[in-house]
């Protein structure tokens, strides 16, 4: 290659990039391959006008529609009902079906086998017979040219044998039914549109805009001219070629755009489509207004210190939205599968909001989810692309990252300093300079020569590691992963097949598992089994899998390089991630078959929430950017993966310090708990800011362990149901209107409501509290007056306000302890905030924390129920018995309205009393002493 064709980045970005790589020969180098730039550039990433697919799609539709049913074409087996539709203009078919499952309704289109008429075939004009001898005619085309990769391996193994039976209705002059007994889906002949009605309420309508579109696969040829005669409204420039920058795309396949719209009857907002970094209710992009608006992009990127309230992608792409209708408190979805690039454009219609999908190539297959209660939407999801995994205790603790700690004496002297200060800490992480010159799963042995020896000091505590693990394999013939993968042909092939597609990443030349061949997966799987310096107390961060590759095009893999069999980069590429994080899984069941794995990802797509956690990238210590974290998580979650998080203080730059508390605060509250940091900050452990910020850091980690048995329940019910673990205040409260875009106030499960305070130097914050519950101060349980938004105190040294739902038990765990592990078999704490009518409602998981024995049945399920002064705490669990130790030492009972005369114990031990103390300024009663173990039944009542 030539340093002089790539150009240079900004001085900031060449530091950046030449400090991370960290070798004299990459020096020169990095200056060329920098990945991106030094803030987000409009410029450095395409958007619709630059893509010609997005530009032939964004099109006005035509009224009267591209396609239509042919009736006679119907048949069914009860299971799949399937029908052609055809182009109006040119005949051409396509192969359609219609399938339903439990609460959802799944659409496919793909191209039929076709023959078409060469566009040869007949003499051109001016053609001489006698001058220029007989014509003989072309031969038509047979069609399909090429089968379309569908992104099928992201629906839940064994989804598509949980089909329903359905009625197929015929004899309709204008249409025809599919049904069950709750989903009625009427689909009409011309134009072409699918109506979906569930329970007598229409959930959405598909087609209705005429928006489908839907390119075959021309011979290039004669492609051009076939595309002209077929789409002769669009332009067709760029069919076979295009660029971007400085490269140049080949499109071997030419064009094979497709897209469909969906209308949300009575939709008021729509969330999800992640990732990027907008308001959870997402935007219009189309309407009044809106002329020079860019539709959502999803294609996963290296996006370098991005921007907030920005549209632009990051690092994932979940081609899912939800939709809210307030009206009927009820929500429904869309998933569009395609795993190639897509632009998504919104907009208000009459009676609702639409969602127009686009994308580059691939298949129409579109499920709908009928809801339609969020939670129901919420399963939904999951059935179809699976449930999230169900993690380990200790990675819900608090995880501690920089890049990089330095060497083994660094990490343990942190390890200590954690001890010293007595602040809690679960995981320490390594960045990629542990590594040997960027080799992954190898170490620097000058920096750490007992890579085990640390490891097994971290575990004598409780604690684990987490090292990272990247995509890119140093091109280097002495190490023996590329030179395994490079034999066996395992790689990323170039654009013609002819050997390894090669880039630039950390290590400098670099190679990418082509994890789309299962081989390639199996035999990444296995690397982690001879990973040497390895012990069970290792797990793993796969980052950089979008993939980035710093000399791609937009800091990518190259669209038109090779996979396993053929396929285009560009029909795979949100799933590159995905792909990697699956065979990181599998490696981990394979080398600790009963131990759960824990694997972070930067990258993700539908159906990642299987196999890993994700945090929201490379933000900024900026307060913008934790004001931004929360409506980022709340749209993972929505979208179905539950376990994200963001780095606390933000990677770049260094915090102040009040930042730093007010996101320590906060980040207590997500899913996922991690401070990182750039190589190029200040150190920022938790004790170098002064002994106030030291005391303000240890207690908002000690309230994330305080709850955190309630945490690890929502943890095992999201596993179970797909629930998101932090939730938007409409998701718990779907019939009010004035909650739909609220995102600065969300629930943690259902039971404790979060206001962060985002803004610099306040003592008090706007809450948003539901009229339609009751709410305590948490943990104090002191009920609050009023609800609405309400002005509640919030000082740096009080924290931020948390309020637990009338109604809700939280079990707690109060004493402070190093980490997870040492508070295993600590009592718990129940806090009960009753409703009005004075009942509450809650449920504990126990388990070992760590073994894949639960899907054995090996773990207890205790449930709380409070009513009439009386909490009866009852072990519901089925299968095995499991004997978790752990007992309730006390209880904690908010709007209490007088002092009780006794509080009696009833249970495998008798009847005995205890004792209790109440505080008739708060009405709060605590029950001391209460001793009584949760591997038994027994109630408390209190007696007035």
């Amino acid at each position: 290659f030539s340093l002089a064709s790539i150009p240079a980045r900004p001085s900031k970005q060449e530091s950046m990039r030449t400090a991370r790589l960290g070798t004299l020969w990459l020096g020169a180098v990095v200056l060329a391959f920098a990945a991106s730039s030094l803030a987000l550039k409009e410029n450095d990433f395409r958007k619709c006008p630059e893509a010609s697919f997005c530009r032939r799609l964004r099109r006005e539709a035509p009224s009267s529609g591209l396609y239509s049913v042919d009736p006679a074409s119907l048949t069914s087996n009860g299971q799949k009902t399937e029908f052609v539709v055809r182009h109006k203009s040119s005949g051409r078919p396509l192969q359609a079906s219609l399938s339903l499952f439990d609460g959802s309704v799944r659409l496919t289109v793909d191209e039929a086998e076709y023959t078409a008429p060469h566009p040869q075939t007949n003499a051109p004009e001016g053609w001489n017979p006698d001058t220029d001898g007989e014509w003989t005619p072309l031969p038509a085309i047979q069609q399909p040219l090429r089968k379309r990769w569908q992104a099928t391996d992201a629906l839940a193994h064994g989804f598509a044998n949980q089909v329903l039976q359905h009625q197929l209705v015929k004899g309709f002059d204008d249409h025809f039914k599919v049904q069950d007994d709750k989903i009625t889906i009427t689909v009409r002949f011309d134009p072409f549109e699918v109506l979906i009605v569930k329970d007598s309420i229409e959930v959405a309508r598909i087609n209705s805009r005429n928006m489908m579109h839907f390119e075959p696969f021309y011979p290039k040829d004669s492609g051009v001219n076939m595309f002209r005669a077929e789409w002769p409204e669009l332009p067709s420039d760029n069919l076979w070629e295009e660029s971007f920058g400085s490269h140049r795309d080949t499109k071997p396949f030419g064009p094979s755009a497709v897209g469909i719209d969906i209308v949300f009857p009575g939709a008021k907002a729509l969330y999800g489509l992640p990732e990027r970094s907008v308001s959870y209710s997402l935007p219009n992009t189309r309407g009044a207004g809106l002329e020079d608006k860019q539709p959502y992009r999803l294609f996963n990127l290296d996006v370098f210190e991005y921007e907030t309230d920005h549209p632009h992608p990051l690092y994932g792409a979940i081609p899912t939205v939800v939709a809210a209708t307030p009206t009927t408190g009820s929500n429904a979805g869309a998933m569009f599968l395609n795993a190639a690039e897509q632009f998504v454009d919104l907009e208000d219609v009459q009676d609702g909001k639409s969602v127009h999908f686009m994308a580059e190539t691939g298949v129409i297959d579109l499920f709908i989810f009928t809801g339609p209660s969020p939670k129901q939407v919420s399963k939904q999801i999951a059935d179809a692309t699976g449930k999230p995994f169900f993690p380990p205790l200790f990675s819900i603790g608090y995880h501690q990252c920089r890049w990089n700690y330095r060497d083994e004496r660094d990490v343990l002297e942190v390890d200590e300093k954690f001890d010293e200060h007595d602040i809690p800490m679960d995981v320490m992480w390594l960045d990629i300079e542990h590594t040997d010159n960027k080799k992954y799963m190898t170490w620097d042995k000058n920096l750490f020569p007992d890579p085990a020896g640390m490891q097994r000091k971290l575990a004598a505590k409780g604690r684990r590691m987490v090292t990272i693990v990247d995509p890119h394999i140093k091109a280097d013939q002495g190490f023996n992963l590329f030179q395994e993968a490079q034999e066996q042909g395992l790689f990323v092939r170039k654009p013609d097949g002819s050997g390894t597609q090669e880039g630039h990443c950390w290590p400098g030349n670099s190679a990418w598992l082509d994890y789309l061949n299962p081989a390639a997966r199996q035999y990444w799987a296995s690397k982690f089994g001879t990973y040497d310096g390895a012990t069970d107390s290792l797990f793993t961060w796969n980052d950089m899998n979008e993939p980035s590759v710093f000399n791609g095009p937009e800091i990518s893999m190259w669209r038109d390089a090779q996979h396993h069999n053929g396929v285009e980069h560009r029909e795979v590429h949100n799933m590159y991630g995905f792909y990697m994080t699956e065979a990181t899984w599998d490696g981990h069941r394979m080398t600790h078959p009963n131990r759960r794995p824990f694997i972070l990802s930067r990258s993700f797509f539908a159906g990642s929430q299987r196999s890993v956690a994700i945090w929201t990238g490379d933000n900024t210590a900026e307060w913008s950017h934790l004001r931004a974290a929360q409506p980022m998580i709340l749209s993972v979650g929505i979208a179905g993966l539950p376990f994200v998080g963001a780095d606390i203080g933000g990677f770049f730059n260094n915090p102040e310090p009040e930042l730093l508390v007010r996101w320590y605060q906060a980040a207590a509250f997500t899913p996922f708990f991690r401070g990182h940091a750039h190589i190029e900050t200040a150190r920022r452990e938790p004790w170098l800011f002064g002994d106030d910020n030291t005391r303000r850091v240890r207690e908002a980690i000690r309230r994330r362990y305080d709850i955190m048995p309630y945490l690890y329940t929502l943890f095992r019910i999201a596993h179970e149901e797909g629930t998101p673990i932090m939730r938007s205040l409409s998701y718990e409260f779907p019939h009010d209107d004035s909650l739909v875009a609220v995102e600065a106030t969300f629930m943690l499960g259902d039971s404790l409501l979060v206001t962060p305070v985002d803004t610099p130097s306040v003592g008090d914050v706007q809450v948003v509290l539901p009229s339609h519950a009751r709410w305590f101060s948490f943990p104090s349980l002191k009920e609050q007056s009023n609800t609405g938004l309400q002005q509640v105190s919030a000082g740096i040294d009080e924290g931020i306000p948390v309020f637990q739902r009338g109604g809700t038990v939280v079990a707690r765990r109060t004493r402070a302890r190093r980490n997870t592990y040492s508070m295993m078999y600590d009592p718990m704490t129940l806090s009960i905030a009753p409703t009005a009518e004075g009942q509450a409602q809650g449920e504990i998981h126990l388990d070992d924390g760590q073994s894949m024995a639960y899907e054995q049945g090996m773990f207890s399920r205790v449930s709380f129920d409070w009513k009439d002064n009386v909490l009866k705490v009852k072990r519901v669990t089925q299968q095995n018995v499991y004997n978790s130790d752990v007992g309730v030492e006390r209880v904690l009972v908010a709007g209490v309205l007088r002092e009780p005369t006794s509080v009696t114990l009833t249970g495998y031990a008798g009847t005995e009393q205890r004792s209790f103390n109440y505080n008739p300024d708060t009405r709060v009663l605590e029950i001391r002493s209460v001793a009584a173990s949760l591997d038994q039944s027994w109630s408390l009542e209190i007696k007035n």
